[in-house]
């Protein structure tokens, strides 16, 4: 075979090959979910479904603590309010402080609208929130929901400037 023959066989096989690994890499990194945040309750410094005890030893003496059958509700000086449905394990957190941020993009009380959009712009919106209020299904993309509830349900709250105003997390499995 010709020397330069030889040499274009070759650089089209590693011109292949790199294409070949770049090609499989991006389909690796592209499959399964794609968070926005992939650990909302640990960057508030604790366990999702958390006990009321954890809670509590992380975010000190409740301002209040609401009691009913199905569930209790502790509300703290940090602008955190957990609730423990069936009073068993931490459910879900409405946070009011601008103390935690979330993402790449690190949203949270404070930020715009826009912001969250930015944000979220990949992940499966919920689409019955009330008109003040924006949801995201994380971990999914639009389009690829599946009812999938073990993962977290983000909502913003935001004011008629359309800065947030309160984020409340649902935990993964709730």
């Amino acid at each position: 075979m010709n020397p330069i023959k030889k040499k274009m066989v070759i650089g089209g096989g590693l011109i292949c090959a790199v294409l070949a690994i770049a090609l499989v890499s991006y389909m690796l990194i592209n499959d399964g979910p794609h968070y926005t945040e992939n650990d909302y309750f640990g960057k508030m410094g604790i366990e999702s479904h958390a006990s009321y005890e954890e809670f509590i030893a992380r975010f000190g003496t409740p301002l209040s603590v609401d009691r009913d059958r199905d569930a209790i509700t502790v509300r703290t000086n940090r602008g955190v309010t957990g609730y423990f449905q069936h009073g068993t394990s931490l459910s879900c957190v409405f946070i009011t402080s601008p103390d935690y941020r979330f993402g790449k993009e690190k949203v949270g009380v404070g930020s715009t609208l826009h912001d969250v959009k930015v944000a979220y712009a990949e992940q499966q919106q919920i689409t019955d929130n009330p008109s003040n209020e924006i949801g995201f299904i994380d971990g999914y993309r639009q389009g690829d929901f599946d009812h999938n509830y073990s993962i977290p349900w983000v909502t913003y709250a935001f004011d008629e400037n359309e800065v947030i105003t309160k984020v409340s997390i649902t935990s993964a499995g709730m």
